[in-house]
């Protein structure tokens, strides 16, 4: 297994247009003890699943400053780690566990829902949603918060001309549509598509990195 730190969740092209992603497998894990290393991380999150990346950052004598990066190899396992891990006491210390780029106000994990197949639009083919004609104040906290209750997140990626949210699957991304599009927010109907409603070079670009 290769350990290498997981890229930041902030990113910019060639247009030089902000993008901000949140990949909700990747956790921010801080408060930790001095003496945790990359090994005994790797040890205290295994149990939730594959691990692809790990990182304990450290100072120069090699002692934790008191924050690692985790990332796992499904969203899935991520919400079980947080959920069974943030508020954790190790070696005296309560660490604390989110997914990396959110808030701590952000839900850790999405409610169950039944997996008997809905309905489903004929818009959606896959599990991503574009979302167009978000508020100005809209920060990628409140858009995980708006998209969380309907199933599992696995990426979000905010752009200046859109936005989108990809599922796990896409029973809950057709809810998503279902409840989301038209809905008012701070004055603003949510315009949300199963297809691709944004410029097509926004779209390349936000693919890109979905992909990558």
């Amino acid at each position: 297994m290769s350990l290498r730190p997981s890229s930041s969740p902030v990113e910019s092209h060639a247009d030089n247009r902000p993008l901000r992603e949140i990949d909700m497998s990747n956790l921010y894990v801080y408060n930790i003890p001095s003496s945790m290393n990359t090994v005994k991380l790797v040890d205290l999150f295994l149990p939730f699943g594959k691990i692809t990346h790990a990182r304990v950052v450290e100072q120069a004598n090699n002692s934790s400053k008191g924050y690692e990066f985790v990332k796992f190899a499904d969203s899935h396992c991520a919400a079980k780690a947080v959920t069974l891990m943030n508020g954790a006491l190790i070696e005296g210390e309560t660490i604390v566990v989110r997914v990396a780029g959110l808030s701590s106000s952000v839900p850790s994990s999405v409610s169950q829902h039944s997996s008997q197949p809905t309905n489903l639009s004929p818009e959606i083919n896959k599990c991503r949603l574009y979302i167009t004609n978000l508020p100005q104040s809209m920060t990628a906290d409140k858009l995980v918060s708006l998209f969380m209750p309907f199933g599992q997140i696995d990426r979000v990626v905010m752009k200046v001309e859109c936005s989108f949210v990809l599922y796990a699957d896409v029973n809950s991304a057709a809810k998503a549509l279902k409840h989301r599009d038209g809905y008012l927010i701070e004055g603003k109907s949510l315009v949300v598509k199963g297809s691709e409603p944004c410029p097509m070079n926004a779209v390349d670009s936000a693919s890109q990195v979905a992909s990558s």
